[in-house]
């Protein structure tokens, strides 16, 4: 079984089971504590949604959350969720996801209350979009409401594409539009390919903004986020009842590639392996994780 898992998910710790949802014609899954897998006609329209804090050192202290609660509307439904982040102060976390059929909306509103002082690099909502997103076109929304018509990059960029973010509406099949919109920090987006990952990512808050910062006990964070599906549209090259075509990846683009020769002294590569304090004071780091990395020195 854990095989089973380290093949399908790349990590042997259980998943937990998705819960499919429909919001009109998008399909997605709750999935413990994020959305993921958002869909229309079977095409990814976005990877997933997730609340994360990074502390000071960029950890991720996992979300312990209750099972949802899934109540009917006239127009929809709204699935509510409440846990809390194992911090070094613990974060409440109270999740209400909102789905309104018949307008083709789902809002998404996340609070998160420390119970403690608390230093961290980030708090907050995450949207992931398909890498194969790479060379469509996307009109960004500026928190100054400037509007930015541009493409997601196909060649991976150090630096973030897009910044002070209040709307990001993109193409995701020819003649299909979606539009997502952020309210509650400054967002920016990321070319999470850069960090092997196979997604863009809009973010809170700015990597612009000083960090670490302190939340005070109490202190609640508010973030939202509403997801719409534009009504599809017909193109110019083919009728408006047939199959939308796949949106493709980046196109290939030939890029020379030469390795030098490594002369016989040349000593083999080093990686690095970063440790804390109370990362030493877990017996299954030090027993488990340094027993099976088999650090060198």
């Amino acid at each position: 079984m854990r095989q089973a898992a380290l093949a399908l998910y790349g990590t042997d710790e259980p998943v937990p089971r998705p819960r499919p949802l429909r919001c009109g014609a998008l399909s997605l899954d709750w999935c413990g504590d994020r959305l993921q897998a958002l869909a229309a006609d079977g095409r990814p329209v976005w990877d997933g949604v997730h609340f994360l804090l990074r502390d000071a050192h960029w950890r991720t202290p996992p979300a312990r959350m209750a099972p949802a609660r899934l109540r009917r509307l006239p127009q929809g439904w709204q699935l509510t969720a409440r846990g809390h982040i194992d911090a070094e102060a613990p974060v409440d976390v109270h999740w209400v996801v909102t789905a309104d059929s018949d307008a083709g909306t789902l809002h998404v509103a996340v609070q998160a209350v420390p119970h403690g002082p608390l230093s961290i690099n980030r708090l907050g909502l995450c949207l992931l979009h398909p890498c194969g997103l790479a060379g469509q076109p996307v009109q960004v929304t500026h928190d100054d409401g400037r509007v930015s018509r541009s493409t997601w990059p196909a060649l991976i960029p150090a630096w973030p594409p897009f910044t002070l973010v209040r709307a990001i509406r993109h193409r995701y099949a020819p003649g299909a539009w979606a539009d997502a919109r952020f309210e509650g920090d400054v967002f920016e987006t990321e070319d999470q390919r850069n960090n092997g990952d196979d997604s863009f990512k809009t973010y809170a808050r700015s990597n612009f903004m000083p960090r670490p910062w302190t939340l005070r006990a109490g202190e609640a964070i508010r973030q939202s986020l509403t997801l719409r599906l534009e009504p599809r549209r017909a193109t110019s090259t083919r009728r408006a009842d047939a199959p939308a075509a796949p949106v493709s990846a980046a196109a290939s683009v030939p890029v020379p590639l030469r390795l030098p020769q490594a002369a016989p002294a040349t000593p083999p590569c080093r990686v690095a392996l970063a440790l804390y304090a109370d990362d030493l004071r877990n017996p299954d780091v030090t027993a488990g994780l340094l027993a099976a990395l088999r650090p060198a020195a």
